[in-house]
């Protein structure tokens, strides 16, 4: 055998073994199972369901509906729906046992004497129009909710659906070949495209806030909104020009408004607009002042869920 032909032979053996190290690496930090996304021609997308990650030491338990949670197993509880985007999703940034859903969810049994089942339906980027469809769709396995809490930011004033994902971008992958591959594709696959986009027609403001007021009101369940601060609405004390429709809104129909900017501050942000966990803890306190339920809507029980 040539000296370069052995030369040739111990790189790629040396490259391989590399290759290798790096793969293991990164899989301890849990990249070779990062949540993957499936599309929908109703509201999107969605998670893939019946998922289980460990990404960066945060766990995600993903249910049979795609959403993030364990879904009530009975009839006897009373439901709160929570519907949002990334800023109650978490995502791979934030521990289950550390989102506000289920911090809430383990102070509920005490706060009122009886057994409540949070459902956390978002996913990132999702406005009232995803949650709505989403919710529509898959109602029966949703369960009947004593309380719709709407959460939303001021730009989703005028969020719309623009059904841009068909898969496996680099934002929101479909597809796991390993961690190696995760990373490339994070850092160099594709962004969303919009090649499958529909013909989104203007609506008026405010449609998808009276449709989900129609909803809940077709349920028989309490709505109310979640208005979620940026960091600049923060700071500045006010939340901006669609925040303040989305509050004249909720003043005109009589939907009560939990307000972030009454509690939240800036130490509990990792960016922007999305909580770390000493925020989604803020949330939750926020949460446990906010809501209160009529006596006769709940059912008591001694059990835990």
């Amino acid at each position: 055998m040539s000296t370069t032909r052995k030369r040739m032979i111990i790189s790629l053996g040396a490259i391989c073994l590399s290759l290798i190290s790096v793969e293991l690496g990164l899989r301890v930090v849990g990249l070779h199972e990062l949540p993957m996304y499936e599309s929908s021609d109703k509201y999107e997308y969605r998670f893939v369901p019946n998922q289980r990650c460990s990404v960066f030491g945060k766990n995600l338990i993903i249910n049979n509906l795609g959403l993030r949670g364990e879904l009530p197993d009975g009839t006897n509880n009373a439901i709160i729906w929570y519907c949002g985007d990334s800023v109650i999703n978490g995502g791979i940034h934030t521990h289950e046992d550390s989102l506000a859903t289920t911090i809430w969810d383990k102070r509920a049994e005490n706060q009122f004497d009886s057994s409540i089942a949070t459902i956390n339906v978002s996913q990132g980027s999702w406005g009232p129009e995803n949650t709505l469809s989403f919710c529509k769709q898959h109602r029966s396995e949703l369960g009947t909710p004593t309380l719709i809490t709407l959460c939303v930011s001021s730009h989703d004033w005028s969020d719309r659906m623009t059904f841009c994902y068909d898969g496996h971008t680099k934002d929101m992958p479909s597809l796991n070949y390993g961690a190696l591959a995760n990373v490339f594709n994070k850092y160099f696959g594709r962004t969303n495209a919009c090649a499958n986009q529909v013909d989104v027609v203007a609506s008026p403001k405010g449609t998808e806030y009276n449709e989900w007021l129609e909803f809940s009101s077709a349920l028989n369940a309490q709505m109310m909104l979640y208005l979620h601060p940026t960091i600049d609405e923060i700071q500045a004390g006010s939340y901006d020009a669609k925040g303040e429709e989305i509050l004249k809104w909720a003043s005109f129909n009589d939907v009560p408004v939990c307000k972030g900017l009454d509690i939240l501050e800036e130490r509990g942000y990792r960016d922007y607009i999305h909580l770390n966990e000493c925020g989604q803890r803020q949330l939750a306190n926020l949460w446990t002042d906010c809501f209160e339920f009529p006596k006769d809507t709940i059912p008591v029980r001694s059990i835990n869920i």
